[in-house]
């Protein structure tokens, strides 16, 4: 723009030294608003409105233009007023007389065009009258004659605002099929604007869901602009999309798979097999059958788009398992089973990645593909049994096969399919002399621990599988973590209160349930005796709920010396193990004592109600029924791996000690119960 010129009142003249490129009389702008043309024409006439010049393109001189507030000039505020009746077409010829080139050459702060602003307000009418009377200022009547004068309108809608984007790209914004027409009409070369870098119509198109606009730019020209943001191109953007604009994409160009985008270089391939399923965040509404179907006509369409890689070597099969996408993972390896090689730049398969970034992913391609349990299926194809186990033995650029990526996840779930697949190899050794061994003992966990820590499951998992530790290059064998006193401390200071609270409650209930007995006290025959005193289910009673008392008694007891800080931390952990152990004893002890008691009373009336109790009962034992399940899986997967008999030997300690641990409370009741039982007989 040239300088501004001003020739109004004193106060006009205070305002626009303030600002000069802004100001102009509110009338104005209220008249262009509403679309009032007298007052327009009267206002433009006076000697006092406000003008600036605008310099022409191609050298032509300078034309004055009245400018608002935006700054848009008066054919701005009007073109964006809509058609209200005919006032605003009225204006809009009015204006353009009174301002020749206006038209062609005024532009708004932001870049825009008076046809940009017709069209973002979704007018058909305006931009139709715009585009008629830019072609009579050229001398023509925008039919297509005219020569060069014709090239002025094409010009003019080709220009691009601040953002990159025609008049066109408004015109698709709205969905406005017959905007669309009257714009391709007048310009059929207006879809291949931006040409190379920056969202063409095409891709907006898509992107919006405008299937039908999309193929209506092609029909109009089919060398439209296929580009988008970032370097990407319209075949991205389809794939996350539409399945019909990739289909009809890869009949227009087909080298748009090979295309990848600017930052990471990425193909739509990569689009279609990165996003998938987020088993992290299940609100991510992304179908993956769909995604897999549309990843399949990328494929068919260019097959070597499975081998390119982006910028950081990802490959798009490692995209899949990054986006943890099962379905595209299983395509690919179905139409391009060689990809199981495919390596990334840190030399990772698709397999340390599914490893490393969710194991759900991995159980999955490992049942649906690799077999899983039922190896007849490996069985009938020999070469996927050999394909597996180059890649699942494959070593990264740090030596680190799948196996030792899943000891470092801490992931039971990961770690069971590779134990189960007799050809995953326990004992290779990464670049630091490391196995999966070395690598699960140093996340084993230090002094106090729960019972089904992955971490410890994974190395007792290992051990009994048979893995061996690793020869260090210094010739030390790995050590466990050494125990931090302080944090182990300050666990059991923590864990203390709760425990206390709740052996302290459960010695409560067991004394009031030996005050309060269950079917009452006698009356006349021996008053104060229970009424029940020679039932079995009553006796059974007393049992529990005496055990209960006493193992509470003594998990309070050891809680007393696990939270004294005085005692140095080797006790205080054995005493806080020996506390866990019997409060675990007296809850168990008083769910025994709350279904023979609820049986003693309610047998004799209610058979239903009693069975219904000792249902519950036994429904609180859920965490032991979770401990076996957890048990036997790793004994079937032993099995398959090592056979009965040796994984049985491995695992007869585990098999043995774990129902003893956690049963032995109705051991005692019913060793106690026998023991009464024999004695009556005597």
């Amino acid at each position: 723009m040239a300088s501004a010129t001003t020739s109004s009142t004193q106060t006009s003249n205070s305002l626009n030294k303030a600002n000069p490129a802004v100001q102009m009389h509110p009338e104005l702008l209220k008249a262009a608003k509403r679309g009032d043309c007298r007052k327009l024409g009267d206002l433009i006439s006076q000697e006092g409105a406000f003008v600036i010049d605008i310099e022409e393109e191609h050298g032509e001189p300078p034309v004055r233009s009245t400018h608002t507030y935006a700054p848009d000039s008066i054919l701005h505020a009007v073109a964006s007023g809509g058609d209200d009746g005919d006032k605003f077409l009225t204006s809009a010829t009015m204006i353009c007389d009174k301002t020749k080139h206006l038209l062609l050459s005024a532009r708004n702060a932001k870049g825009d065009t008076p046809f940009h602003c017709a069209a973002r307000g979704g007018s058909v009418k305006m931009l139709s009258h715009l585009i008629d009377l830019a072609g009579r200022e050229g001398g023509d009547d925008g039919g297509g004659g005219g020569g060069g004068r014709v090239s002025r309108l094409q010009l003019a809608l080709r220009k691009q605002n601040d953002g990159g984007e025609t008049a066109l790209h408004e015109a698709v914004r709205w969905g406005d099929e017959e905007m669309v027409d009257v714009l391709m009409s007048a310009d059929p070369g207006l879809a291949g604007f931006p040409r190379n870098d920056g969202a063409s119509p095409l891709y907006l198109a898509i992107l919006l869901g405008y299937d039908d606009i999309a193929e209506q730019l092609y029909e109009k020209d089919n060398r439209l602009s296929y580009s988008g943001p970032d370097g990407q191109n319209a075949l991205h953007v389809a794939v996350l999309r539409s399945e019909r604009m990739t289909r009809k994409l890869l009949t227009w160009n087909e080298n748009l798979t090979k295309e990848g985008d600017g930052s990471k270089g990425r193909t739509p391939l990569h689009y279609a097999a990165s996003w998938g399923y987020d088993y992290k965040r299940p609100e991510r509404p992304i179908d993956q059958r769909l995604q897999a179907r549309r990843a399949k006509l990328l494929l068919e369409g260019d097959e070597s788009s499975a081998y390119q890689s982006d910028n950081n070597g990802l490959f798009p099969i490692h995209a899949a398992a990054l986006g943890s996408n099962l379905d595209v993972v299983l395509m690919l390896l179905k139409m391009c089973p060689d990809c199981t090689q495919l390596r990334d730049d840190q030399g990772r398969t698709f397999l340390h990645i599914a490893v490393s970034k969710n194991g759900s992913l991995f159980w999955l391609i490992f049942c649906n593909y690799l077999g899983g349990p039922n190896r007849l299926h490996i069985q009938k194809d020999a070469g996927k049994v050999r394909r597996f186990a180059s890649v699942v033995n494959a070593q990264d650029n740090e030596g680190n096969t799948a196996l030792h990526l899943a000891a470092v996840a801490g992931s039971p779930l990961i770690m069971l399919p590779l134990i189960w697949t007799k050809e995953v190899q326990l004992n290779l050794q990464n670049k630091k002399g490391e196995t999966a061994l070395d690598l699960s003992l140093r996340k084993m966990p230090s002094g106090v621990f729960y019972g089904l820590d992955p971490n410890l499951m994974i190395y007792n998992l290992l051990v009994a599988a048979g893995a061996r530790f690793g020869v260090h290059k210094d010739g030390e064998k790995e050590q466990a973590p050494a125990l931090d006193e302080k944090k182990m401390a300050e666990t059991i200071k923590d864990s203390t209160t709760t425990i206390g609270v709740v052996s302290v409650l459960i010695i409560t209930v067991t004394f009031a349930a030996a005050f309060q007995l269950p079917g009452g006290y006698n009356t006349s025959d021996k008053p104060g005796t229970p009424q029940l005193a020679k039932n079995y289910s009553f006796e059974a009673f007393l049992v529990a709920n005496n055990l209960s008392l006493f193992c509470s008694t003594m998990a309070t007891i050891s809680l007393m010396y696990a939270g004294v800080s005085t005692v140095d931390i080797t006790t205080r952990m054995a005493a806080f193990v020996i506390s866990i152990f019997f409060l675990n004893g007296s809850a168990r002890s008083l769910i025994a004592a709350f279904a023979f008691g609820s049986f003693a009373v309610l047998a004799p009336v209610a058979g239903a109600a009693a069975a219904l109790d000792w249902l519950g009962a036994c429904l609180l034992l859920a965490d032991i029924a979770w401990f076996t399940f957890m048990l036997c899986l790793f004994q079937i997967v032993l099995i398959n791996r090592l056979g009965i008999k040796q994984a049985c030997f491995c695992t007869a300690a585990s098999m043995v000690g774990f129902p003893l641990g956690a049963l032995w409370p109705y051991i005692v009741i019913a060793g106690f119960m026998a023991y009464l039982k024999i004695q009556k007989f005597k």
